[in-house]
């Protein structure tokens, strides 16, 4: 007798989201999304004894119908800009007879999005898990009606199952996902973060870290680990015990991966803290700085932005080798016709290289959300859910401005920030004073497999950037100027490789032109469609912010 088979499904998100990386992904053979979807690989680790599993990451291939021919039962999970993508897997494995299940955070803080649904998995694994499999295991045939298992009991995340990464080629991905602990002290006023994971940080103990380490190496992944935690330093102490355990590890192994990670931005006040980052090879730092204001991160509840000036905090992460990715937000309440010049200047002088925008968005379960809802200013539930409005640039807010200036704004700062010149001028930036304050290391070279991998990325890479932006591209200039700097960097003793920072850099320079692009033509275009007869009344998908 076969054992049941469980199809994971993690849906694609719409076409130019920013996080997609969509313009830089050609330019690497082999890679072919950002990061795979962590909760479906632990859920995997969870069930795999018991289960035949094959696992769809749709930004890698399309589900099929054999895919669906194949399954008993079909198991989705995804965030709430993916929702439409989410509903639409679930009514194919319904019309193929399939069980199918809803599982992820999306589905964890509004079951009700998904009503089609046989089962609904809520929050982490624990209890519910058990119950939802038992359920699965008395019957493979779809319930009369949907049935809900919510955690109550969540599996310490030390003994969760390792995630199963042997269900996917993890060279098809610039990043692997790590999670060293869930929850954030912090009340931000817009962020869900709270509500889903809770304010108290739950922890994996170092060993664990450095094991799951290990299973993403014995892969002979090539890339970035990403520390997954909404907040890194939401237990500030124990990021110190674990990190030199990460240290010694990446010692060991000739520090094969750079590291990335999201913290609040008190991380600058902890100088020893920092210095143990850069030890461990930590090369990008995301800081979700919402807004250069202090009235502003005063109103949303982000005191913990204002306690140093910004620039200053940004600075000394920057000098111990990270450089600083950051989200910045339009439509806060205390936003003013000038929001859009200062947030330009800001990111100038901070020299951020990637920048991710936001309109705001009130999402359920939110702080936000409650508030605006007792002021009437959400706006309706009619809009069809479209592709052009999950990209984290639509809203479902009646903002204090004309919503029409805000997004003038918004879409004015993405012309400036994006332009080709100030994207080269910031990345440049970052390799003169960044970089060279950054650890190397060798990528896995266990095997003559492992080493055909890194040649193909690298001769790969660098011809695809010599004949696709040294002689096509419009901004060909820039790039040569940029190799031309590192060039004379690495002649100067100032870094350790003049081919890294190429390899890197300039692809993802590119990408952040091209998406720039692409949503101002987007945008133009949209302008000329007809308006709806009640914009007021329009209520957008609520998506993720950052």
């Amino acid at each position: 007798m076969r054992r049941p088979r469980m199809l994971m499904v993690y849906p694609r998100f719409a076409r130019n989201l920013f996080l997609n990386f969509e313009y830089m992904l050609p330019f690497i053979p082999g890679k072919k999304a950002v990061i795979p979807s962590l909760g479906l690989l632990a859920f995997a680790g969870r069930v795999r004894d018991d289960w035949d599993l094959r696992l769809v990451d749709e930004h890698v291939r399309e589900v099929t119908d054999d895919d669906l021919a194949w399954a008993d039962v079909v198991a989705v999970s995804g965030m709430h800009p993916q929702r439409a993508r989410i509903e639409a897997i679930v009514d194919r494995a319904n019309a193929a007879g399939c069980v199918s299940l809803v599982g992820g955070p999306s589905v964890s803080i509004c079951p009700e999005y998904y009503p089609r649904a046989d089962y609904l998995h809520l929050g982490e694994l624990g209890d519910g898990t058990d119950a939802l499999l038992e359920r699965l295991h008395q019957s493979l045939e779809r319930p009369a009606e949907q049935e809900i298992f919510a955690t109550r009991d969540k599996t310490p995340l030390s003994e969760q199952p390792i995630p199963a990464y042997d269900l996917i080629d993890t060279n098809h991905y610039i990043l692997m996902p790590l999670q060293f602990s869930v929850g954030c002290p912090y009340t931000c006023e817009f962020c869900d973060i709270p509500a889903i994971y809770g304010s108290k940080a739950r922890l994996k103990s170092p060993e664990r870290v450095v094991a799951e380490m290990q299973a993403i190496y014995d892969t002979g992944f090539i890339g970035t680990i990403l520390f997954v935690d909404d907040n890194l330093i939401a237990h500030k102490g124990a990021v110190k015990e674990m990190l030199p355990s990460v240290i010694a590890w990446q010692e060991a192994h000739r520090f094969p991966y750079p590291l990335s990670a999201e913290a609040s931005i008190n991380i600058a006040r902890d100088e020893a803290l920092l210095e143990l980052l850069r030890e461990a090879r930590c090369t990008h730092m995301f800081l979700g700085v919402e807004s250069p204001d202090p009235d502003t991160l005063v109103a949303i509840s982000k005191r913990q932005n204002i306690k140093d000036p910004l620039l200053s905090s940004i600075r000394k992460i920057q000098a111990h080798g990270m450089e600083v990715n950051m989200g910045m937000i339009f439509g806060f309440d205390t936003d003013t016709e000038r929001s859009g010049q200062a947030m330009t200047r800001f990111i100038e002088a901070a020299q951020s290289p990637v920048v991710y925008f936001n309109l705001l968005a009130a999402l359920p379960k939110t702080p936000l959300f409650d508030r605006l809802e007792r002021e009437g200013r959400l706006l309706g539930d009619d809009h069809k859910k479209s592709d052009d409005i999950l990209n984290c640039l639509d809203t479902n807010v009646d903002y204090v401005l004309p919503n029409e200036v805000v997004e003038r704004m918004l879409l004015e700062t993405v012309e400036q920030v994006y332009a080709s010149e100030a994207v080269y001028e910031r990345t440049t930036w970052n390799l003169e004073n960044v970089n060279p304050q950054q650890r190397l290391g060798v990528p896995p070279l266990e095997s003559v497999e492992d080493a055909a991998t890194l040649a193909r990325y690298t001769l790969g890479t660098l011809s695809l950037l010599v004949f696709r932006l040294g002689v096509l591209d419009e901004d060909r200039q820039l790039f040569w100027a940029f190799v031309k700097r590192c060039l004379e960097l690495r002649a100067a003793g100032k870094l350790e490789s003049a081919l890294e920072p190429i390899l890197r850099m300039t692809p993802i320079a590119h990408h952040l032109i091209t998406w720039g692009r692409t949503l101002l033509q987007d945008r133009r275009t949209r302008a000329r469609r007809p308006a709806p007869e009640d914009t007021r009344r329009r209520r957008h998908i609520p998506v993720q912010q950052s």
